[in-house]
């Protein structure tokens, strides 16, 4: 690099300076825009570490930060985690690897990796945070709330649910947060519901569902998320007129507060496919589906278990419609994703593995072979 024009480059820094102290409170687009500015200047002077160590590079850091949350907020997760990551790239290079700042981010891309369906790597970011803040600090439980709460809901997600419940049991004796309280007993249900026990599972959801219609409202989106999970509950049992009427609640105030593309949104359509289908409804079940299909594979990464969870169901109604050849097919689509994102061993993907085994046969006899 030539010699640096130094008016320029005070020029550059009261501009890099600016922006950073004007980013907070922006709109998406207006802190995406003044962020790339930021780095198109900051980069200018890449190497020159005397001039680069002028730059408050923290601020951009903590715009980056603040707009991956922004980001994970309104559910564009692969968004909030590009954002998330450079914030991590220019904390380290502002602090050094040790920071609570680089550990807040950490934090972050933990929650978000767990949406995008990595859980591994989600698990790794809330590590990598739990043992920054000791580094940093003689932090102790209760000010890592977040992040075990984060991890216990992977460990629902892998299959993990002994150390899952205990750990949730520990953050409830750990807070007197209501909120808290119920998106515990939301997982606690989810946790009952993955093993089957669908008593439990419903009695932790209704538990969970009245805290949050006593805080935020019948028609709030936070009540409206365990409307959905009560839905499912009810179909499970065959209570399907009950699984209708919590499952249209949740859809209702959905589609009115929610964007068209809204991950939560597709988990609704997602359940009304699956009441359709165990009513035998097959063909609304299948525009349910593929309404839920449309936004997730938009919005989400291939491989993301939402996804084989949708061809799975999928699946499972061409099984009962008779149609071999196309239920192969999404189980096959969707084995591939579980083997991937879950591992060979969980129990989703080895029953994927029998029906693929059992349709191959039923195939082999339907052609005489």
């Amino acid at each position: 690099m030539g010699r640096l024009n130094k008016n320029n480059f005070q020029e550059n820094l009261s501009r890099f300076t600016e922006l950073g102290d004007s980013i907070h409170g922006n709109s998406m687009e207006e802190m995406e825009q003044k962020l790339n500015e930021m780095e198109s200047v900051f980069q200018q002077y890449a190497g020159e570490w005397e001039i680069m160590d002028k730059f408050p590079i923290e601020k951009m850091a903590d715009g980056m930060c603040k707009l991956g949350q922004k980001y994970y907020k309104s559910e564009r997760y692969w968004d909030a985690l590009f954002w998330c990551r450079q914030a991590g790239v220019y904390y380290n290079m502002a602090f050094g690897q040790q920071s609570f700042a680089a550990a807040e981010c950490n934090v972050w891309l933990g929650m978000i990796c767990y949406e995008l369906g990595n859980y591994t790597e989600s698990l790794k970011w809330c590590m990598d945070a739990l043992l920054m803040r000791e580094n940093l600090q003689n932090s102790g439980f209760q000010d890592n709330l977040q992040i075990y709460f984060t991890i216990a809901r992977n460990y629902i997600m892998k299959g993990y649910y002994m150390a899952a419940e205990e750990l949730f049991m520990r953050i409830y004796e750990n807070t007197e947060d209501k909120d808290y309280h119920s998106e515990i007993f939301r997982n606690m249900g989810i946790l009952c519901d993955k093993q089957g026990d669908n008593r439990n599972a419903l009695t932790w959801f209704m538990k969970a569902v009245k805290i949050k219609e006593e805080l935020y409202g019948q028609g709030s989106l936070e009540a409206a998320g365990l409307y959905n999970s009560l839905g499912i509950i009810y179909c499970n049992i065959k209570k399907y007129a009950e699984a209708e009427e919590y499952l249209m609640r949740s859809l209702e105030i959905k589609e009115e507060q929610l964007s068209s593309n809204s991950i939560s949104l597709s988990n609704t359509y997602h359940q009304l496919g699956n009441l359709e289908a165990s009513r035998e409804q097959f063909a609304k079940a299948l525009e349910w589906h593929e309404k839920s299909l449309n936004i997730r594979i938009s919005a989400l990464d291939a491989g993301h278990p939402l996804i084989a969870d949708t061809f799975l169901s999928i699946g499972g109604i061409y099984i009962r419609a008779g149609d071999y050849v196309k239920a192969l097919d999404y189980n096959k689509r969707s084995l591939e994703i579980y083997i991937q994102s879950l591992g060979r061993d969980h129990k989703h993907t080895k029953s994927v593995m029998n029906n693929v085994k059992m349709l191959e046969m039923q195939l082999q006899i339907d052609k005489g072979e």
